[in-house]
Parts: structure tokens; sequence; C-alpha cells
């Protein structure tokens, strides 16, 4: 986890850094920026994960070579030193982002096919800008054209200090929002002008124009009955995988590695795996009540395995003194949709909590994706169009859309095929639905507290394992979800008597706050009023008082303030005051 930022074409030192102090949360432990052949500049905050904490950032050979900026980590980044090592390189710093300056050496863009890991690159190489993003968006990587020059940034409020003007709302990516519950185009934002590059992507700007290429893609949902080898023979592949992954994934840099444990399938298949790989760990657990339905079943594993357990509570005073700091730092809104707006927030306070006892912590994001885990969105996919289609018709009954209806379409096309759109979801969830929410929100709350995240389950190897399997492995009918994840898992739990949990009920991140779900909703249904629901200024978007108030927090510091954040800021007294209304005027 580190903040990179740049911009090809100026040499504007006191530009760079004001946008390299703008996320200098991301990381804490360095900061470096640097002018670059008298016309480019580079920055970088970064967190120490690997390698000498002095290392040069960007990292470069010399003055006028290739200039290299890493955001994220390079699983394998030691056996790619191993193997240039006996080519005849040398290494200096032990970083992975020397090691990626030594593979673009050696075999060009190419490099990209070669590492695993969550990344997002920036190369200077001349009058060339590389940028690269890793194969799920786990690492963002923003950028924005003005002319000859091109900013690129871990955040959007870098890009902000960048432009210096006022930005503008990008009304269809917010119609995306209300329909999907997220952006749905995966090089969209909510501003004009500020793009993504997207998951997979190289980017390339010579100072004319932007080229860019996919180098991988995630894989295609299909439908085979299978047989009873094939699957005995996947649950096994899968079963030798995961430790191996497990232990490359956490012995990546001399940090303690903590688990973020709700006590479901893929959070406990973690912690025992961490815990059979380095004994005693830290495993983590938010709630807002002693009869928070997930609380059990974590302390159940935490005792089994005897982890140092940390159970987090959270109380209406805790939720709303944090949820201007969750919009300020998630850069976008949440509008329910697809996933819960509650969700975002408790994995936002999860992280304040972990990021005090460690400083790198796994989660489960893409287990569900990867394995069926969704029950609604797969058992019921007939159902989940539905409900999309109503969203879609409430999004655009003001202002057309034709673009979001397409999507729509292509997504569940008519006539209506259960099976087809099983698959069109399986293909969704793994695209913008991850990257633009789940790894969104994954990234942008360890960014906020200066540590990293490391999504377990999106490793390439399982990544892989979870593609070549087809769907009826995963959710083959009604009632059952991860069916393969979880028969593999079953060894591991036996070891520890935690079988059970594969047959448990799912709830996800959003149960951890059930109890202060309906007292947010008291709290805002009494601050906004039906009067202001009719005549606020998006009225032609925003219908009810949950989507007005979330808008209303984000646009206040995004378009209100530029993307500044006040520390005195109190959301009680904002809205006393009526100043989200006076905003408008």
């Amino acid at each position: 986890m580190c903040g990179i930022c740049g911009v090809y074409g100026s040499n504007d030192l006191k530009k760079i850094e004001l946008m390299t102090s703008t996320i200098a949360n991301r990381g804490p432990d360095a900061s470096f920026v640097k002018i670059i052949g008298g016309k480019h500049t580079l920055g970088s905050a970064r967190l120490h994960i690997t390698g000498q904490l002095d290392a040069p950032f960007p990292y470069c050979r010399d003055e006028i070579g290739p200039q290299v900026l890493l955001n994220g980590e390079i699983y394998n980044y030691r056996f790619w030193q191993k193997k240039l090592e006996d080519e005849g390189y040398t290494f200096f710093t032990g970083t992975d982002t020397e090691v990626i300056w030594a593979m673009y050496h050696k075999y060009g863009l190419e490099f990209v096919n070669k590492i695993k890991g969550m990344f997002a690159i920036a190369i200077l190489d001349g009058d060339r800008l590389i940028l690269v993003r890793d194969r799920f968006g786990i690492k963002p990587l923003f950028y924005c054209q003005r002319g000859n020059e091109l900013a690129f940034a871990s955040e959007i409020k870098a890009l902000l200090r960048w432009t210096d003007r006022q930005p503008h709302l990008n009304e269809s990516a917010l119609q995306e929002i209300l329909t999907f519950g997220y952006i749905y185009s995966s090089d969209e934002t909510l501003f004009v002008g500020i793009k993504q590059v997207t998951p997979g992507e190289v980017l390339i700007f010579d100072g004319n124009e932007i080229c860019s290429e996919n180098y991988s893609v995630p894989p295609t949902a299909f439908s085979s009955p299978g047989t009873n080898e094939d699957y005995y023979f996947h649950k096994t592949l899968l079963s030798n995988t995961l430790p191996a992954a497990m232990r490359l994934v956490t012995e990546h840099g001399a940090h303690e590695v903590g688990v973020y444990l709700s006590g479901g399938v893929d959070s406990s298949l973690m912690a025992v795996l961490c815990k059979e790989i380095h004994g005693k760990i830290k495993t983590f657990h938010l709630t807002d009540s002693h009869h928070a339905p997930d609380l059990p079943w974590s302390r159940d594993v935490a005792k089994a395995i005897n982890s140092d357990h940390y159970e987090i509570p959270v109380t209406l005073q805790d939720y709303l003194a944090e949820l201007p700091k969750f919009v300020y730092h998630y850069e976008n809104i949440v509008a329910g949709g697809v996933f819960d707006l509650q969700g975002g927030v408790a994995f936002h306070l999860l992280c304040k909590k972990a990021s005090q006892h460690v400083k790198v912590a796994l989660t489960g994001e893409g287990a569900d994706e990867l394995f069926g885990g969704y029950y609604w969105t797969y058992t019921h996919p007939l159902g989940f169009a539905d409900r999309l289609r109503i969203r879609l018709k409430e999004a655009v009954k003001n202002v057309p859309n034709d673009k979001l209806a397409i999507l729509v379409n292509q997504l569940f096309p008519l006539p209506e095929d259960e099976l087809q759109y099983r698959l069109n979801i399986f293909n969704a969830l793994l695209k913008s639905a991850l990257s633009n929410y789940h790894l969104w929100s994954v990234d942008r709350s360890s960014g906020a507290f200066g540590f990293e995240i490391r999504p377990f389950y999106l490793y390439e190897d399982i990544v892989k394992l979870a593609g070549d399997m087809p769907v009826e492995y995963k959710a083959p009918k009604p009632g059952v979800t991860k069916l393969l994840l979880k028969d593999a898992a079953m060894n591991f739990f036996a070891r520890y008597g935690l079988e059970a949990i594969c047959n448990r009920k799912k709830f996800g991140m959003p149960a951890a706050l059930n109890q202060l779900d309906n007292q947010v909703r008291i709290f805002i249904n009494n601050n906004v009023s039906d009067a202001y629901v009719q005549r606020h200024y998006y009225k032609q978007y925003l219908t009810n008082k949950i989507d007005i108030f979330m808008f209303d927090l984000f646009f206040y510091f995004y378009f209100h303030k530029n993307g500044n954040f006040e520390p005195a800021f109190c959301l009680e007294e904002a809205l006393a005051g009526g100043l989200f209304e006076n905003m408008y005027s």
C-alpha cells in the first residue's frame, strides 16, 4: 500500500508536492517527489512493507533511464529476482519495485504477464508514460488528460489538486450507481474528465494520444454438469493450492499479518490457514450488538485456533463521527442497489481499529464472486433481473440514458434465459462490481489509516482454479452456494472441530451493523425532510432520503470544498444549520 502520483508534461514541483501530500495517509513512512528530465514530475507516499525504507522512489538506476512507481505488492518478486540474478542482474534495495524495473528492462511490457499480486504501476520511460493496473483492480489508478499533459494518482483528490478547477458531476455515472449500486462502467468516476485505468489494462501516453490494451480479463463463467472424478480433482487441487497461496501472500514482507474474521466460510478458512503457517495470529471482528448473528461464530473460530481476538464494538455515536471521514476517503457514494450501504461503512470502522494493531491484514473479497457465494443473485437470477430493471426505470425516468439501458439489456437480454442470466451475473460480479465497489471500499478504508489489506482469494493461482470450474461446482441449485470451496475447506475445519461453519447461514459484512442500521435510518429520516427531498437540486435522480443524505455528504466535500476535508466538521451541526441545502444555492 502506497500512494503514487505524477504529471507527464509538467515540471511544477509545488503541484506534485501538493498532490503527494494529499495522499500521504496512504503511505505514512516516507515521501518522495522528483522532477524527471526537466519536464515531468513524480511523487510517492510510501508504506514500508519490503526492502530498505530509504530505497529511492521512483526507482531508477540513472536519471535518464526508466523511472518506476509501485502501489501494491508483487507476491512472486523473489522468484523473479532470483531468476534475474542468475542471468547477471544485481539488486540493491530488496524491494519489489526494483524487481519490476529489472523485469521491464529485460522483458519490456511483457513483464505484466509474469507478475502476481495487487498493483498499480507507473513507468516513465523517456517521453513515454506507462500505467498498469492489476487484473481485478485491487489497487486503484486514476488519470486526467489536459492537452499534452496527463496526471495520474492513486486517489481522485490528488487529481483535483492538479486540475485546480471546479469539478463537475458525471451524471451518467450517478445513474449507474442508482441502478447497480456502483459505477458499472469500469473506466468511469463521478467526476467529468477523471478516468480509471481499468483492471488488467496497460495504458500508454506519449504526449499526444492515449493508447491502451488489456493484458488480462477475468475468467468467463461456463456451465457443464462435470463428473464426480473431475469435481474431486478440482477439490483436491484447490485444497493443495490454498495453503501454498496463503504462505506466499502472508510471507511477503516482514510484518505480522492479521485476519478479518466474520465467522463465515471465507474468513474462517483464511484464519485457519494463516494459523497453520504462522501459529499465533491476530483476528478482528466488528459488531454493534452482543446479539449480532456472526459474533458467536467468530468467537468459536478464534477460540479453536487460539488467536489473539479483537472484538470491536460500534455505537451510533462512533458511526456518525466516522461517516463523514468514510465518505471523504471513499470518493464516491453508496446508494443501495446490489449492495448494502452498511457494508462499506462497517469495513471502514473495522480498518480504523485493526490498523492500531497490525500493518497488514487479510480479507475475503473475491471469494463470493469466484466461488458463487451470493445466494439470491445466483440462485434467483430472474428475480434479480427484475429488480435491476425496476431500478433502471427509476434512475432514468426524468433523464433518459440510452447507454445505461443498453448495459442492463446486455446483462439481461430478452427473451429471459435463467442459465444465461446466471452466467452473466457471475461475469458481471467479477468485473466492475468487484473493482468499483468491494475492492474500492477495501482500498480506500485501508488507505485512510495507512495500512494494507490483502484480498487473499484474488491471488492468481486461486483465480485460475476457480475459473476452470463450471458454475455447477459452485452454485448448483437453489439454496446451495460455494459448494466446492466448502468441500475443500472441510478438511481444514475438521482439524479444529469447525465443520458446522460450512452449513451456517451467510450474513455478510452489513450484518455487523444490523442493529445500528435501523438507528441510522431513523437519524436520516429525522434530519432529511420530505420537503427537502421534493426540492433537492438533483431531485431528477435522487428520490429517497438515504440516497440524498449520502450524496449531500459526498457533494459537500468534493464539489463544494473541491476535495478538501475539514477536521472540525460535525455532521449534526451541519444538518442543524442547513449546510447541505445552502451549498446548492
